[in-house]
């Protein structure tokens, strides 16, 4: 049988972040990925940083208490999640990243704008 995680694995090794582009697109093919509460609005950082630790508080798992929850299946190297995250920075949203690579799920969490608090990347066995 053919080894698929191996494979991407080792892709994603060689290519890092640089093969895929952001899929910035995305908004205008699926305008329902905006925020249901209203275009993006500027939260200064520490007012913003408040209100995620509030909401994250008591969770009894990730993303309990966000409003607006989306699932990503195959996240490769987060080049759907963090245009989706920069595009919708309210603190309603919550996204569910996950890919059946190791690799991929270690770019995600390793990425400089990855932050817990709006995002969970897990590893997972599915796809097959």
């Amino acid at each position: 049988m053919h080894d698929k995680t191996g494979t991407v694995n080792a892709f994603l090794i060689i290519k890092s972040c640089r093969f895929f582009r952001d899929r910035n697109w995305l908004f205008s093919e699926f305008p329902e990925l905006k925020s249901p509460y209203g275009p993006t609005v500027q939260i200064p950082e520490a007012e913003r940083d408040l209100i995620l630790e509030t909401k994250r508080t008591g969770e009894s798992f990730a993303g309990e208490n966000s409003e607006f929850k989306v699932l990503e299946i195959g996240c490769g190297a987060g080049n759907t999640v963090f245009p989706l995250l920069n595009f919708n920075n309210r603190t309603e949203l919550f996204v569910y990243c996950c890919d059946f690579s190791s690799t991929a799920v270690e770019l995600v969490s390793k990425h400089p704008r990855f932050d817990s608090r709006r995002y969970e990347n897990y590893l997972t066995n599915y796809f097959y």
